[in-house]
């Protein structure tokens, strides 16, 4: 299992390195399709949940408001002069028009459900993921490098908490949401952080202080582990184990995304107030 785990990270994280890499120039529509069809899959895995709960959404327009809101701010932050505010007017136009297609559906009953469902679907998976573009473009620096920088101290968190949770894991962390994780992984996640934050101060282009690389090290390790946790809780709750059987030895996108969904927003409200 754990091998699996690690061919399909490998994997995922080659295809996503690559396509944050050629993101400038023409080849930036590789890179947006790449995040869009990422979103997409977690989109589809947070219906699939909703489903297991008995509530039915327009899954169709939620797919589009997904891929529409992503062109959105994805052309806000690569082609600045343009203006900016495509990405709130399209939220604002894809949340009024969600009412209009719900008004003229031939069934009103469940309309809360499900434009709850539809809007929070959006604003966890699509709002959240947008961030990857606003770091990918953040003014000023080469976000190529930042984005790397927050994989790194993510994702490399999140394997040595597997690796001492598994291995010396005694005290669980919040057993009636994840009874996997424990006290240990977690101080293991933010020794892995920190590691990272270092790594990217020592060896990568991307202007950061190394007291600010080392903050922004824990700040992810928290704020990912937040991530990973609240997405587990949804789980626990839809009463399934992986929010699908997408990614071999790994679950679904959800369960590879769920940490870097709370990091993105974290880690550019840190750029903007301390870089």
């Amino acid at each position: 299992m754990f091998l699996r785990r690690v061919g399909s990270a490998i994997s995922l994280i080659g295809i996503v390195i690559l396509s944050v890499w050629f993101s400038r120039g023409p080849a930036a529509l590789f890179a947006f399709g790449v995040a869009a069809l990422l979103g997409l899959a977690g989109v589809r895995e947070y219906y699939r949940l909703l489903e297991a709960k008995g509530v039915r959404v327009f899954s169709g327009y939620g797919f589009a408001a997904t891929v529409i809101y992503l062109a959105a701010v994805f052309v806000d932050c690569a082609v600045p002069r343009m203006g900016g505010g495509l990405g709130l007017a399209a939220a604002a136009g894809l949340l009024a028009g969600l009412f209009v297609l719900q008004a003229c559906a031939r069934d009103t009953r469940g309309a809360l459900l499900n434009i709850a469902g539809v809007v929070s679907g959006f604003v966890y998976i699509a709002w959240l993921w947008s961030f990857i573009f606003r770091i990918l473009y953040f003014p000023g620096a080469d976000g190529r490098w930042l984005l790397y920088a927050l994989f790194l101290i993510v994702k490399g968190g999140d394997i040595l908490a597997y690796l001492v949770g598994s291995a010396v894991g005694r005290h669980k962390l919040i057993p009636r949401i994840s009874p996997g994780k424990t006290w240990e992984g977690a101080v293991g996640n933010l020794a892995g952080g920190l590691a990272g934050g270092f790594i990217a101060w020592a060896w990568f282009p991307c202007g950061l202080g190394l007291l600010t690389a080392l903050g922004l090290g824990a700040l992810l390790s928290v704020v990912g582990q937040a991530g990973d946790i609240s997405e587990s809780m949804l789980k626990r709750d839809a009463g399934v184990k992986d929010s699908s059987s997408f990614i071999p030895g790994m679950g679904g996108t959800l369960d590879v995304l769920d940490s870097v969904l709370f990091a993105l927003p974290a880690m550019y409200l840190f750029l903007v107030l301390f870089r």
